[in-house]
């Protein structure tokens, strides 16, 4: 049997069995969560300051999780990244 129901691309389950997709989580909390989640494996810093990304040149705020990289610090936005390096 092939599944063809949509799934959630975050959490990969149905998304009419999704509490993400079906809108019942807040939004920010989420994204508060998938930082604290990266800062804690240790890779991961709180930035001090706004910057830019030196992965995909996209801006991040004070708070935002960075790591070190040769180019400069790469933000959350590249934490998925198959290669941000």
């Amino acid at each position: 049997m092939v599944d063809t129901e949509e799934r959630c691309p975050k959490t990969e389950l149905i998304v009419s069995q999704c509490a993400h997709c079906r809108g019942d989580t807040d939004p920010e909390a989420e994204i508060l969560a998938d930082r604290e989640a990266l800062i804690r494996t240790g890779y991961w810093y709180p930035s001090k300051y706004d910057g830019i990304c030196a992965n995909c040149g996209q801006p991040f705020e004070a708070n935002s999780a960075i790591r070190g990289d040769p180019r400069g610090w790469v933000a959350e936005c590249c934490a998925d990244c198959d290669n941000p390096s």
